[in-house]
């Protein structure tokens, strides 16, 4: 068990309780390091890993399974605290979704969707489905695919918003590839299920694409008729 009070580093570190403002990346990511990370020598490097590969800590959370096995620093207790720190960050920004309202809090939503899917291996489709309020009733994953490639279904789509009483959604899929302009294959499927969707007037509020370093809206490039 980590234990602060008999942390050799306790007095470096204390004074970021009284702090009102958010951790810097950099030093955000030295504590992680100072206390579960053994040997000066290891958390130099492991640091020095993190700040050159991780752009934010949202990144670093997204490990995926995958992620974990390559990682260059194999301490047990250091990919512990970060498993650990994805699932309390997931489980916030989760019950944190609830009661908003998604579209005016973008980044809240982008935050959680980060963690959840921007380093996962293969590609996955997730509709949140919405109310008139556009606060979320479900967010709900509708496939996983291949590294490129992920069958979705307009006629399911439509389904589960009846079923919900959804008046808008928001599809949501990762490029594992990294590659963050959205395809052809990517733009038609989305005129689809719109098209499947205003038969039964529900809007779709919008489509991101979530990649390692950067989320895509297809509102915002003008993409959604």
């Amino acid at each position: 068990m980590i234990n602060l009070d008999n942390h050799p580093s306790q007095k470096r570190w204390t004074p970021w309780l009284d702090e009102k403002e958010a951790l810097e990346r950099e030093p955000l990511f030295s504590f992680l390091v100072s206390v579960s990370v053994r040997g000066e020598e290891d958390r130099q490097y492991v640091r020095e890993y993190l700040i050159d590969h991780f752009g934010s800590l949202a990144e670093l959370l997204s490990l995926s399974q995958s992620d974990r096995h390559s990682f260059p620093y194999k301490e047990p207790s250091f990919l512990v605290l970060i498993q650990i720190l994805k699932e309390l960050a997931l489980r916030y920004n989760r019950e944190c979704l609830p009661g908003i309202d998604l579209l005016e809090n973008e980044q809240d939503l982008l935050d959680y969707l980060v963690v959840q899917m921007a380093r996962e291996p293969v590609e996955q489709f997730r509709v949140l489905f919405l109310d008139q309020k556009n606060q979320l009733i479900l967010d709900e994953l509708q496939a996983k695919g291949t590294v490129n490639h992920t069958p979705v279904y307009p006629r399911e789509i439509v389904k589960r918003c009846l079923e919900l009483k959804a008046a808008s959604i928001i599809m949501v899929h990762n490029h594992p590839s990294g590659h963050e302009n959205p395809s052809e294959d990517d733009i038609v499927m989305t005129q689809h299920v719109q098209l499947a969707l205003n038969l039964f007037r529900i809007r779709v509020a919008d489509h991101y694409i979530i990649t390692r370093s950067a989320q895509v809206s297809f509102r915002r490039l003008g993409l959604l008729s």
